[in-house]
């Protein structure tokens, strides 16, 4: 069987990826050191994914080592999307001003950060608005355990694509795009049942979550277009 024509697609999308290679390989090493130096917090974040009760727990938990856990996963999930999503940005040339490897990479982080940190400060601006406070600091912590797990869970799609032959790399993209849609999804629905919970109207509710979701968007596209 003749698998020169395999063996060339292999290596030409292993061209120019050593950069990839080296960030997957940091971000797998930070996961697994975090996975055993807060191992306590790392399954009660897998849990908080799907329980609310455990989601409640911990926001009230309140020690050193749950600020510490929270705030790493927080940044890796943070590297860990912006790492797929300049992939397909740089994989399709998406942005041309954007440079290549890892800066550009650092960079789409940073902007998407600054899209999260947005995202949190709209919140807890619209919670002091509505006199509800409370119903802030829930989404918040919500929204932030999904970013959480999904941040790691995005990283197999990562690794995956630039090692699989053309087309079916486009075929894990949109699944990487598939699973971070749901991430999405599952934002809105915890964050309307919140709402509900704390006995704010429907109408003011879609109102509020639309405006959370894609005020942050449109400043990360503006960071990006500067």
């Amino acid at each position: 069987m003749n698998t020169e024509p395999f063996q060339k697609e292999i290596l030409r999308n292993y061209q120019g990826e050593n950069w990839l290679i080296i960030s997957l390989i940091s971000l797998a090493l930070a996961y697994i050191a975090v996975r055993f130096i807060y191992a306590r917090y790392w399954k009660r974040y897998r849990q908080a994914l799907l329980y609310s009760q455990d989601a409640t727990k911990l926001l009230q938990e309140k020690n050193v080592l749950l600020l510490q856990a929270a705030f790493i996963l927080n940044l890796l999930a943070v590297f860990s999307i912006g790492l797929f999503l300049f992939y397909v940005i740089d994989s399709y040339a998406l942005i041309d001003i954007l440079p290549g490897g890892i800066p550009g990479w650092v960079l789409v982080s940073l902007a998407f950060s600054i899209g999260i940190g947005a995202k949190y400060l709209v919140n807890n601006l619209l919670g002091m608005a509505g006199g509800n406070t409370t119903a802030s600091a829930l989404i918040n912590h919500q929204w932030l355990i999904n970013l959480k797990n999904f941040g790691f869970f995005i990283l197999p799609f990562t690794a995956a694509a630039p090692f699989i032959l053309s087309p079916f790399d486009k075929v894990i993209m949109i699944a990487g795009f598939s699973l971070l849609g749901f991430m999405l999804i599952m934002n809105y629905i915890k964050g309307f049942l919140i709402l509900i919970q704390q006995h704010i109207s429907i109408y003011y509710g879609i109102l509020y979550l639309c405006t959370l979701e894609f005020l942050p968007v449109l400043i990360i596209w503006k960071v990006m277009m500067i």
